[in-house]
């Protein structure tokens, strides 16, 4: 008797558990990309969902899932299931991928916000496109850890020639695992980047929208990083050129105020 009380017990259980499992809500869809290349046989993809409602801070972690491909190219199905507890209505979620090798070489990574779960966005059927990422975008990179604070812009035809008087209240980190953060003045925000041989590409992301002070280059600050186009080093300082020929904008390394 006892014995058939404890397999009913157990398989209550199961019951209960696999209930549990299969109603967590899910995140879906498939990792793709354009390129014409195949994967190695041992690359990882990582999707997660994360919670990207405060610009000032790092993302939190919804829902993580890793993909070993075991030689499967793209594109690779996933389902990210998260806990309906941790969704507040008023957040905003995005959902995004990056692919390794099997040493943790990071091969592509997805560079465009993709809104889902709360105000209306899917949950389902959603295509990450990842892009290529070159191989200078590494955290060894020169200019990738530090944080730059912002010194000057000047314009080719010196008609637009502007000296920062405090850089501190505008800078810009390139972090290793592909995403950036910037302060400018009153405002904070946080994207993807692209770094390849000289050719940088600063994606335009999450920001906070407070009203600075009169006076404040917030706007114009954000405006200039999303025209980018390529950098240097010089003399310790990161020069970035701005497309089209447009001027370029210097930074010092310094300390996140």
């Amino acid at each position: 008797m006892w014995k058939q009380t404890l397999m009913l017990a157990l398989l209550v259980l199961l019951v209960s558990g696999c209930g549990l499992t299969l109603g967590k809500p899910s995140v879906t869809g498939t990792v793709t990309y354009r390129q014409r290349i195949a994967l190695p046989p041992d690359a990882v993809v990582t999707v997660r969902v994360e919670d990207v409602s405060r610009a000032d801070a790092p993302a939190d972690l919804i829902g993580e899932q890793v993909i070993k491909t075991e030689g499967k190219q793209v594109p690779i199905p996933f389902t990210v299931a998260y806990d309906r507890a941790d969704i507040e209505e008023g957040h905003r979620y995005n959902v995004g991928a990056r692919i390794e090798d099997g040493s943790g070489k990071l091969l592509f990574i997805s560079d465009t916000l993709i809104p889902v779960i709360t105000g209306g966005k899917p949950t389902a059927d959603i295509e990450i496109v990842v892009v290529p990422v070159g191989g200078s975008r590494a955290p060894s990179s020169d200019i990738v850890g530090i944080v730059w604070q912002w010194e000057s812009l000047r314009d080719p035809s010196g008609q637009s020639d502007l000296d920062i008087e405090q850089p501190e209240s505008y800078t810009l980190e390139l972090r290793a695992d592909g995403r950036y953060q910037i302060v400018a003045d009153c405002n904070t925000g946080n994207g993807v980047y692209t770094l390849e041989d000289s050719s940088l590409s600063v994606k335009t992301g999450a920001m906070t929208r407070a009203l600075c002070p009169p006076g404040s280059l917030s706007d114009r600050f954000v405006s200039l990083l999303g025209n980018v186009a390529t950098y240097v080093l010089a003399d310790g300082k990161l020069v970035l050129n701005l497309a089209v020929d447009a001027g370029d904008l210097t930074f010092v390394a310094g300390e996140a105020p």
